[in-house]
Parts: C-alpha cells; sequence; structure tokens
C-alpha cells in the first residue's frame, strides 16, 4: 500500500509540472532529463500493476450437472406410506418427516432409492444405502467430467459435502467440507469460502 501512495503522488506530481509547461517545454524536458521519463514510466506502470492485484479475480462456474435417475418415481403419498409402513418411527418423528417432505417441495414425482419399489422394502440394509448415495455421487461427478473434459488428476481444490476415494485425486488436492442440510445450495450461488479459495489460486480448478 506504502509503493502504491508513493507511486501515485510521484505521478500525480509530474503530470501536474508537465500540465502547466507548454508541449516544447515538455519535450525537451523529457528529452533532456530522461530520468524524469523513467521515473514516469515506472510509476505509471507501478500504479497499473497495482491496480490489477487489487481487482477481484472472477470466479467462474463452468458447469454442472444434476443426477437423475431414469424412471425411479413416485408419488410423496407413496414414499411417506413406505417410510411410515416401516413402524420404525414414533408419532413425533412421522409428524416432523411430514413436515420437511411437505417443506422441501416433494412433488408427485418424487425420485426415490431402488429400495422403495422393491416387493419385501422393509427391511432396509446399509448396502442400499451405499447403493442409493453411490448412484446420486458418482453418475454426478462422472457426467460433470464427461462434459467438462477435465481429468481427475487436473484438479486441485476440491469442495464436498461427503468425502470419496473414488476418482484418484492428488494427494495434495486442498479440500473443503461443506455441512448442507436436507438439501445443498443451488450451484450459482457460491458460498464465499469457495470463492476466496479460488481466487487465490487463479490457475487452478
Amino acid at each position: 500500500m506504502k509503493l502504491f501512495h508513493l507511486s501515485l503522488a510521484t505521478l500525480l506530481t509530474l503530470i501536474l509540472t508537465l500540465l502547466t509547461t507548454t508541449p516544447t517545454t515538455i519535450t525537451t524536458t523529457t528529452t533532456n532529463h530522461p530520468l524524469l521519463l523513467a521515473s514516469l514510466s515506472f510509476s505509471a506502470l507501478a500504479l497499473l500493476l497495482l491496480y490489477r492485484r487489487s481487482c477481484p479475480r472472477l470466479v467462474l462456474l463452468v458447469d454442472y450437472t444434476c443426477y437423475k435417475p431414469d424412471f425411479d418415481r413416485c408419488s410423496s403419498e407413496a414414499y411417506k406410506y413406505f417410510i411410515f409402513d416401516s413402524r420404525r418411527f414414533s408419532r413425533e418423528s412421522e409428524s416432523f418427516i411430514s413436515d420437511i417432505l411437505a417443506k422441501s417441495g416433494v412433488g408427485d414425482e418424487v425420485y426415490a432409492p431402488p429400495l422403495v419399489f422393491q416387493t419385501d422394502n422393509t427391511d432396509a440394509k446399509l448396502r442400499s444405502a451405499v447403493q442409493e448415495a453411490e448412484e446420486g455421487m458418482f453418475s454426478a461427478v462422472d457426467s460433470l467430467l464427461d462434459k467438462t473434459h477435465i481429468h481427475p488428476s487436473m484438479i486441485d481444490i476440491l469442495i464436498v459435502a461427503c468425502s470419496v476415494n473414488k476418482y484418484k485425486l492428488n494427494p495434495d488436492i486442498k479440500t473443503y467440507k461443506e455441512e448442507w442440510g436436507a438439501a445443498p445450495p443451488p450451484s450459482p450461488l457460491i458460498s464465499r469460502q469457495r470463492s476466496c479459495a479460488l481466487r487465490g489460486s487463479p490457475h487452478m480448478h
């Protein structure tokens, strides 16, 4: 900042000095005093560089993708029936789940995991949860990498809602963990943390 103020003061002084003289005097002064011309050029260059460094770098959303299963859809009532039919929740929990489904915008064509459509769907296993998570995460990431033509080894900063090690990312990758609620925020609304991380690394993906 001190260099910026010094360069600005020097440049303004030289400009005011030159403006109070005639064109012939300006030519003579710059010809006979190369140090003055060098100071003027240096001050202008320093101001330009400092201005460029002070400008915030743009953070671009190159592309995004959403996971959409092919045909696994059901109505919100059918989804609630599947949840409540398991008889694993209290009345208070069922009421809370109903409120969450109503406020989250779940409609009559909501995507549901394969377990909902199975004949024996009352015995949910860890395997079913892992399958549901892998289908959503891996399909979306595979589609995004295919659309952007970016190899996983080119990624330098990773912001995730959960940790995975499927794509063999670089060991020195910068990982940021996001804590989200029932649904992630819209992609265009990049958080301050993500923007600062990307601005600090202008040549990273």
